[in-house]
This record gives C-alpha cells, structure tokens and sequence, in this order.
C-alpha cells in the first residue's frame, strides 16, 4: 500500500532532480516543467486520454493541441491500476501542477503561446488598476472564476481578467509553488490585504477605462451636508458612552457606515468592523454608531485591527440634535413607555436577540422616565446582553451599577466576576466571586463561578474543592450531574483523568441520558489510551442519534489514534458534513484519508476555495495543499498573545510530523511527534494523536 504514498510537497526539488537531472528544473520560476512528479489538476480536454507510448509522446500531444498546458502520463513502472497504464491526459488553461505523485510523469507546454503583449488595452470599456507589493484580493475564495498555475506573467493575469467580462478583480502570485498563479474573482474585493504567504503579490481591480483608481480608505475625503463632516480614521477604535449608544447594522464599507452616521442626526460617533473582531459578536462590515459628543477613549493600532471609525463636527449652523435625557424621542420600534420598552427587551433576550435589547433598554435609562427599581433592573439585563456581545467593558459599567445600587446582591457580584475573569482582571474577578459566596453559601453557581476563576489562575486543587461544594449544594438530579461534569473537567485540567472518568460514571448514574456526559466520558477514555471504552461511547451516541457530529468526530478521533485510517476517514466525513466550513474537520479528514491510501488533495483543494483562509488554522491547509512552506508555517503561527502563540506552534509541531509520515520520512515523523507530544497540552488532539503514532512507530521498530 504504501508503495503508493505521496512525497510531500515541499520536496519537489529534489524528487524532480533525482529522477531527471537539474536541467528539468526551471532556473527562472523554481519549478518542474518537463518530465516532473507533479499530479495535475484542472479540465482535462475532451478527447484526451488515450494511451502514449511514453512520457515524450505524451508531452508532442501537449504541444501539438492549441488548448493543451500541461499533460500528465501514467507510466506502467509506477505500480498504477492497470486501467491508467500508459494514459495520457491534456489539461487546458485552468491546469495547476500542484502536489508531488509518485504515480506520474508531468509537464507543462514546451512551446507555450506567446506571451501578452506589454500592455494591456481597455476592452468593451474596461480596464484595471494595478496595485504592486504586498497585497492581494482576499476573502473571495467562492467567487474565484479562474484560477491556474499555467505559464502566466502578470500582464497576461491582468489582460485575461479585463477580456472576461465576469472578472472584477485578479491576483498574480509569482512565488507559488506550483509557478506563477493567477486568480480571478467575480466580486469586486473591499481592499486588498497584505499577504504573508508570498509578499511579492499584484493585484487589480476592474474599472471603466480612463476611469481612476478609487481612492485608497485612508484618503476618503468628508461626506455630507456643510453642516456635518466626519473625520475617517482606519485602524482605530473610538470607545463611546455606552448609554448612549444606538445601534448596529451591516453595511458594505466603512464610506457607507460613515454616511449612515451622517444622515442620522442623532449619531455623532461610529466603527465600522471590517472583519470579524474577538471583542464583537456582531458581524464582519458591523457599523456601530453612537450619540456620544466625544469619544471616551481612542485606541490606534497597529494595521489589523479591522476597525474604521468617525467623529462627526456638526457645524454652528446646525446644531447637534438634543441629547438631554427624556428629550429625544423613541427611535423607530422602541416604545415610547419606558416600562413597556423593558418587556420589549426582555422579549428580545428571550429570542436570543440581545442586540435589539440593547438599543431598546438604551433608549429606555436615557429617557429619563424609568422609577428606580426598573431602571436597576435595565442595567442588569442590558449588562448580559451586553456580555453575550462580549462587549465586556460595556457590561462592566452596568453591574457597576447594579451593584452601587445594592452591595449585597449576589447574583450582580456573580456576574461581574464573569465578567472580570472574559477581561482576564483575575484578582478582581476572585474578589466578586468570593463575594457571591458570602452572600450565597449555599448558591452552587457561586461556587462554580470561583472554581472556574481559580482553575484560570492555575490553582486546580482550591478549584475542585469549589466544586465538590457545588455537589454537595445541589439537590435536583439533573443539576447534580451537571455538577459532576464539570467537576470532571476540572479533574481533567488538573491532570487527574482516571477520577474525571468517575465524576463522569456518577454524572450518567445520575441522568443516563445526558449526551454530554456520555461525549464527555468518550473523549476522557480517548486521551487515557482506552479506546475501546472510548468507542463504545461514541457509538451510544451515534446510535441513538446518528447526526450527532461531535459524537462523529470523537468516534473518528479515537479510530485515528488506533490506526483504523479508514474508518475515520467516514466518522470526519460525518462531522464535515454536518460543518463543512470546520477547517479542522477539513484536515483532519485529509490526514485520515492519506494514512488510509487515498488521494485527497483535490478534495482539500476544493474544500479549502470555500473556506476563510484568513485565520489560523488556514496556514495549515497553504502546508498541506504544498502552497507553503514550514518555515513560513512556523511564521504564519506566531500571535501577540504568548498562550496562543504556544498553541498553533505545538500544532505545527504535530503537523509537519504528519507530513512527514505521509512522505515515509519515519525519522523526522518521530522527532516532530515528540516534540508535539511534549509542547502541547495534554488535553489537545494533536497530544493525543501523536502519542498514538509514536506508539506505533515505535512497535514497527
């Protein structure tokens, strides 16, 4: 089986070299073009396929067929499925000579069409911009209409994107793996972001011909009436009065979100997200506004943050709009009686809905028109809203508050902890927490709350001991196995899984059908080494629910730690299934289905052009699809903060000795492996499974 494997694909060079001498290995672009082990995707042209009767005729057909850019041959010596012997297949423009295969011999056109011509004239009134160094048009991966890795510059990337008239937008990269690599989109991307994975990326957008490159965001000059002006400042974030906030919307640009500030004459502040932001539940392309004169605080960054904002200078002809308390009135869909704006907004908490509770309850304290114990009442609820945004901060100053207003309340000092411990203030979150307990003894979710905190800090044994009271304190039998689960975990962060797994057996005696507990447990007897404890488990769940995709993923976990490859290749397809935009799910599916003689890179290809390559973990997919190198995967790992900067590193760690595995390089499998094993925690996949391969490497010996 293995005489099939794969070599990886940062080792294109040297198989190239080895078998065809330095002269097949292109000085120019650091690629194989003729007589390569490349496999070759892309449309195969119709027709082709037929047998050569070597690798030379098969490469003439190439460079006899106009539409031919690559071809690969099937060569009987390479053990093959008899069907494939001495195949020959031509690919035509969108051919992509990607990831190493011992099963092929591969070229690219030795006479190719000559290239574009140096400049690249308006077509049908189109032409593009050209923007150099640095950057590409990102985050239209499902929008790509081309894409291909055929001998391309860069002009004929730009000429071939004005000549389709689907294309708004292209990038060049001239240092891909595979050679030159043109993409093109049928969206028009917002910006073009700097590119870690190969900096010396072009790209363009289409415009009309003779028309002007749009300005860059930074240079967007004021908008509106003479009378209100807004200053637009990227990479900042502008901290408003929280009471006087208005709301959030969508809108496709930080000009627009501007304009919206503008036109509204209550709006004196806004932020516009460009992207996704840990501090934010609210969406990518968020526009935030407030009717805060002044920001509280500004915070630039460094470029990255994602955040664009604005303050709006209304000019002495027109003045701002009230903002007095009690003077302005109920914006659209709040009503206008305070006290049935606070059932509005306990109805909008209810369905999950914690932003429209928050622009309800908002206008409601400013109004003015709230008696004390309903105004309290707001700040409590809008503080959870708010900490379901994980505007944390905001949340904060509403428990403030609350607790002012009444020092031995409980639950607010309960909350605020929360709080403290998501903002990482440990000492304080300890405090309020230690607080709540005196307050509430016998409240289990004040000792739950100071066991969580005192797990953050490190100190597991104070923290079981806090949940060993949450046990004790608890009647109902549901509620006592929810106590028991996290006792477990809590065990389980301690290093103390055997008595995780009896908190666990205690949790299903009590509610044998808590599918968390049951999960829990699997996933517990997985990391002990028990496997077939594990599997049974899993299996309970699938049996009784066979959607269940954590259960999916646990069960193809525990077969991977046990070599049954193929078998976890079903269970992860389950789980991809279920989550197809789960970029571990994507990997770890890959990985599975190597081990298990398959030929998976095209459907990685394929899943990863509907995937945001944008985050960590996607780095790890540029390695595996061969479109990076570990060195710059090592780079693309690094993060400001330490904790999980340690994190992607130890993964790294474990995937490069994946790699190594599939390549049959069993010694720096089992060098990467040992440092996995040691660099991540144990509670990780990536411990786990590389204990497991070490196992075996080690018993094959």
């Amino acid at each position: 089986m293995r005489a099939f494997r794969l070599v990886l694909a940062t080792c294109i060079a040297v198989v190239a070299s080895l078998s065809f001498g330095a002269d097949a290995w292109s000085q120019v672009t650091g690629r194989c073009v003729s007589n390569c082990n490349l496999w070759v995707t892309g449309k195969r042209i119709p027709g082709s396929g037929a047998q050569a009767a070597s690798a030379a005729e098969c490469g003439n057909r190439c460079d006899a067929n106009a539409a031919c850019f690559a071809w690969m041959y099937w060569p009987p010596s390479s053990g093959s499925a008899g069907m494939h012997a001495n195949q020959c297949e031509l690919v035509g423009a969108q051919a992509a000579m990607g990831r190493p295969s011992e099963l092929v011999i591969s070229g690219l056109k030795s006479r190719p069409t000559a290239p574009p011509a140096a400049a690249a004239p308006p077509v049908g009134g189109r032409a593009s911009t050209l923007v150099r160094g640095e950057v590409w048009a990102s985050g239209y991966s499902p929008d790509t209409i081309l894409s291909f890795n055929s001998p391309v510059t860069m002009q004929g990337c730009l000429t071939s994107c004005v000549a389709n008239t689907n294309c708004r937008a292209w990038d060049w990269h001239p240092q891909n793996i595979g050679g030159p690599a043109c993409r093109q989109f049928s969206l028009t991307p917002a910006k073009g972001e700097k590119s870690t994975y190969a900096p010396q990326n072009v790209r363009g957008m289409i415009v009309a011909a003779g028309a002007p490159a749009p300005a860059p965001p930074s240079e967007a000059p004021p908008i509106g009436t003479p009378a209100r002006t807004s200053t637009f400042e990227p990479n900042t974030n502008l901290l408003f009065n929280p009471q006087r906030y208005i709301g959030s919307v969508v809108t496709p640009s930080a000009k627009a979100c501007q304009t919206l500030c503008l036109r509204d004459p209550n709006c004196r502040i806004w932020n516009w997200l460009s992207a996704a932001n840990p501090n934010y539940t609210v969406p990518a392309h968020s526009c935030m506004t407030n009717a805060s004169a002044e920001p509280l605080n500004k915070i630039k960054r460094e470029p990255g943050l994602n955040i664009v904002s604005g303050v709006i200078t209304v000019a002495a002809s027109q003045p701002p709009a009230p903002t007095a308390p009690g003077t302005a009135a109920a914006p659209p869909g709040i009503p206008a009686d305070p006290r049935q704006a606070y059932q509005a907004a306990l109805a909008a908490n209810q369905r999950n809905d914690p932003q429209s509770a928050i622009r309800i309850l908002t206008a409601a304290i400013n109004s003015g028109k709230l008696d004390a114990d309903t105004r309290i009442k707001a700040h409590r609820v809008r503080g959870s809203s708010l900490f379901a945004m994980r505007r944390y901060a905001d949340a904060k100053a509403d428990y403030d508050i609350v607790i002012q207003a009444n020092p031995r309340d409980a639950d607010a000092y309960w909350g605020r902890a929360w709080i403290n411990l998501e903002l990482g203030q440990l000492d304080a979150a300890l405090a309020d927490a230690d607080r709540s307990v005196a307050l509430g003894p016998r409240s289990a979710h004040g000792f739950a709350m100071r066991a969580k905190i005192r797990a953050a800090r490190g100190e597991f044994e104070r923290a079981i001991a806090d949940r060993t009271h949450a046990v004790v304190v608890t009647a109902a039998p549901k509620d006592k196995a929810q106590a028991h689960i996290e006792r477990a975990e809590t065990f389980r962060a301690a290093g103390r899984l055997a008595d995780g797994i009896r908190d666990l057996d205690l949790a299903l005696g009590l509610d044998p059908e808590s599918a968390r507990a049951r999960l829990r447990r699997g996933t517990f007897h997985a990391e002990a080494g028990r496997y077939d404890d594990a599997h049974a488990d899993f299996t309970a769940l699938l049996v009784r629910d066979p959607k269940n995709a954590s259960a999916a993923f646990g069960r193809g976990q525990t077969e991977a730690y046990r070599g049954r490859y193929a078998d976890a290749a079903k269970d992860f397809a389950r789980y991809v299934e279920a989550y197809p935009g789960s970029h571990h799910g994507q990997i770890v599916r890959f990985l599975v289905r190597e081990r298990a003689g398959e030929w998976a890179w095209p459907d990685l290809a394929r899943a990863a052009a509907r995937l945001d390559l944008e985050k960590w973990p996607s780095p790890v997919i540029h390695f595996l699809l061969g479109n990076m190198r570990e060195a710059e995967l090592r780079d693309a790992a690094r993060h400001e903060k330490a904790e999980t900067q340690a994190a992607q590193l130890c993964e790294v760690e474990f995937y490069v000795g994946y790699a190594a595995l599939l390549a049959g390089d069993k010694a720096a499998a089992r060098a990467q492996m040992e440092k996995a094993r040691d660099l991540c925690k144990p509670t990780y996949i990536e411990a786990t499974w590389a204990k497991a391969e070490l196992a075996r490497l080690a018993a094959r010996q």
